[in-house]
């Protein structure tokens, strides 16, 4: 069985936060570097729904072909 979004949610969130706390590094520092990751992601989502928008409104077309 795949392991269940919520599962793999839940864990990326604990050991995320292990992660910060662990670090040693004071959020001023810590501030900039998790902004910079989140832009990121943010970008990356956004081409992932962009690649699954062109691939879905592709699939309807050949479905109505």
């Amino acid at each position: 069985m795949e392991k269940p979004a919520s599962v793999a949610i839940l864990e990326f969130k604990n050991s995320f936060d292990k992660l910060l706390r662990e670090s040693g590094l004071p959020p001023v520092i810590l501030e900039p570097i998790v902004t910079a990751y989140s832009n990121a992601i943010g970008r990356m989502a956004a081409e992932q729904t962009a690649a699954e928008l062109k691939e879905y409104s592709e699939a309807l077309k050949e479905k109505e072909e």
